[in-house]
C-alpha cells in the first residue's frame, strides 16, 4: 500500500476526507464531480475485493488533484461533510 500513496503524491493527488464505506464514498465523490472537481477513492478502497466496512479496515479516502484541494475542501464544509471532531 505505501507503493500506491506515492504514485498517489507523485500523480498530484491529496485525501481530503476519509470515509468509512463505499456508500458514503460514492456519495462524497459524486458531489465533488458534480462541482467539477475530479474525485476517486483512493487505493486503499478493497470494499470492491472485500466488504469490510468496520473500523480502519472500512476507511475509504476521497482524493483529489492538489490544485482541487481548497474547492474541494470548501465544498465538503458547505455540505457538512466535517463533524466537530475534523
Amino acid at each position: 500500500m505505501k507503493r500506491a500513496r506515492r504514485n498517489e503524491e507523485e500523480a498530484g493527488w491529496t485525501s481530503v476526507l476519509t470515509v468509512w464505506g463505499p456508500a458514503e464514498a460514492a456519495v462524497i465523490i459524486a458531489r465533488l464531480r458534480d462541482e467539477d472537481i475530479p474525485a476517486q477513492a483512493g487505493p486503499e478502497a478493497a470494499y470492491s475485493a472485500i466488504p469490510v466496512t468496520a473500523g480502519a479496515i472500512g476507511a475509504i479516502r476521497v482524493m483529489v488533484p492538489e490544485t482541487e484541494q481548497e474547492r474541494a475542501l470548501e465544498v465538503l464544509r458547505d455540505i457538512g461533510a466535517f463533524d466537530e471532531q475534523d
